[in-house]
């Protein structure tokens, strides 16, 4: 390990040491070490060999929610590769800041349900989750695995099953051009200005409103980490950057904060 990259480690650790509500904002670039793809990294991110507004919008799903369920039944799509996917070295590590008592909550613009599996118990999740479907009529909720089985023999668009119903399913995902859950919004702008240091892990942060959330503790005198491969529209106000894997810093730093 270089000495510049060992001095970040060990000012990392004093910052998370020092703070008093620390919160974690993650982005895809955390997921990607679980196997799952990111979205916006050059030549490799999905967004960047698919058109979004066709695969992931609200409007692509309106004008056809059979498609956009068809879909999800490919074996090597991103849904099922979500559904497959462990937590990596870098969620067990943020699970473990929240167990050793350092982490407040976890703001996630992912929707894999990885931090809750890797054992978080206070997690934010701005675009929703790939796990369950809820009836655009009723609201009424189901699992995704049960949805998928329905589509397998045969249903599309899968439809709610209350009596009386029979509205179309659709994803507890937030499409392109649909709206935050306002509840979750305000949860994490709540703890976004509480926070007297947040970490960034792995998002490139240039999707809103989650990219404005660093500005809301920075405002309220709190301290930025960024731990990411790629730069970020808030380097400039980042009291430290890594760029490095999480899944390599992070095991890091939490053995430093326990020499601490």
């Amino acid at each position: 390990m270089n000495l510049d990259l060992e001095f970040k480690i060990s000012k990392a650790a004093e910052i998370i040491q020092s703070s008093k509500f620390v919160v974690a904002l993650t982005g895809a670039g955390i997921s990607t070490e679980s196997g799952i793809p990111d979205f916006r990294s050059p030549g490799t991110g999905l967004w960047t060999k698919k058109d979004p507004m066709k695969y992931a919008s609200l409007d692509a799903f309106l004008q056809n929610p059979s498609a956009y369920w068809e879909r999800a039944l490919d074996p090597d799509g991103l849904g099922n590769k979500i559904l497959d996917a462990k937590p990596s070295k870098a969620h067990l590590c943020i699970a473990e800041l929240e167990q050793l008592g350092y982490l407040r909550s976890v703001i996630t613009q992912n929707i894999d349900n990885l931090h809750q599996k890797a054992g978080n118990s206070d997690v934010i999740e701005l675009h929703g989750t790939i796990y369950t479907a809820h009836c655009m009529d009723c609201g009424t909720k189901y699992e995704r695995k049960k949805v998928l089985g329905w589509i397998k023999n045969g249903e599309l668009p899968p439809r709610c099953k209350k009596d009386g119903c029979n509205g179309i399913l659709k994803s507890d995902t937030i499409l392109f051009g649909e709206q935050l859950d306002p509840n979750t919004l305000r949860k994490a702008v709540d703890m976004a200005k509480s926070a007297d240091c947040m970490l960034v892990l792995g998002s490139s942060l240039v999707v809103t409103p989650a990219a404005h959330l660093p500005f809301l503790t920075i405002q309220n005198g709190g301290k930025l980490i960024i731990i990411n491969l790629q730069e970020t529209p808030h380097d400039i106000n980042a009291n430290l950057i890594i760029r490095e894997k999480i899944g390599n810093i992070m095991p890091k730093i939490l053995e430093k904060l326990k020499k601490l």
